[in-house]
């Protein structure tokens, strides 16, 4: 049974090898791409000073593990003075530039920097393998639909990039085979589990906020048929389980912002945007924003 066990995981090991195959070259052989360096310098502030506020139109997730060498490296961080903070400025683009001209080997940072990102078209490998194999109960089927994903243009052009976009496309898949994995078998570990994967999906782009009503819409889909014979005990057992998966979900997103303003009324909160600030057009918002 263990030896069966074992050679059910070699296609993934191998999957998982030729995927670190193809994509960690263009961690050495490609210069920057647009923000890269702009995305590493904010990870970095992340990291050594918890201050979001550089790079804050993208959740921190991809800057933080791109950065991490850099950290650890002990590269010169961007100050506050050398950026000139304002209240809704986006400083990215100076904080990129100052960290260059402050590091002379930004090159060799860049580079472990994309190496670290390996680990997204992994998780991503890791996710459609095993979703698909036990959707299918077919190992053949795991396989093609991982080579589907391992040679596909667009993961092997950004899989190493440090840029939120196949991170948050292989943690939204993640989440989303955790969800389904709750969803046949709804248990409190399942759902604790899945809501700790939904918060690492979050932080890695705000567009799958749209995972929280897309969730629940699945839930009640999904349990439609079963509403005549599911007991009322076991359906708010599964509710429960639900406002824990969430929960756990918002829990891992204030960690990941390690809960900067979590508790802050929304009164407080300033707005750009015509729909928060109330405003027609954006020419009456206010230069401090509204609300």
């Amino acid at each position: 049974m263990k030896k069966s066990f074992q050679l059910s995981k070699l296609p993934l090991f191998f999957l998982c090898l030729v995927m670190v195959l193809l994509v960690l070259p263009i961690s050495f052989w490609f210069s920057y791409v647009d923000s890269e360096e702009n995305r590493l310098a904010s990870g970095l502030i992340y990291l050594e000073r918890a201050d979001y506020s550089s790079f804050h139109v993208n959740p921190p997730l991809s800057n933080v593990v791109g950065a991490f060498p850099s950290f650890v490296a002990g590269d010169y961080c961007p100050t506050r003075t050398d950026l000139g903070y304002h209240l809704f400025g986006r400083m990215e683009s100076k904080a990129g530039s100052v960290w260059m001209k402050k590091n002379e080997h930004h090159h060799q940072s860049i580079t472990a920097g994309r190496c670290c990102m390996i680990i997204f078209p992994l998780l991503g490998t890791i996710a459609i393998y095993l979703s698909t194999k036990q959707l299918f109960n077919n190992i053949t089927t795991a396989i093609i639909a991982s080579i589907i994903w391992i040679t596909c243009p667009y993961i092997l052009g950004h899989g190493v990039l440090i840029c939120p976009d196949v991170p948050s496309a292989a943690v939204g898949l993640l989440a989303v085979y955790f969800f389904w994995r709750w969803l046949k078998k709804p248990e409190m570990l399942a759902a604790f589990i899945a809501g700790i994967i939904l918060g690492l999906a979050e932080l890695s782009k705000f567009t799958l906020l749209i995972f929280y009503p897309l969730f629940v819409l699945i839930w009640l889909i999904y349990r439609l048929p079963e509403l005549r014979t599911l007991s009322r005990r076991d359906f708010v057992a599964q509710i429960g389980q639900l406002v824990l998966l969430f929960a756990m979900s918002i829990l891992i997103i204030n960690m990941g912002y390690l809960f900067e303003d979590t508790g802050r009324k929304l009164g407080k909160f300033k707005f750009q945007t015509t729909l928060f600030t109330g405003c027609e057009n954006l020419k009456d918002v206010p230069p401090i924003g509204g609300n």
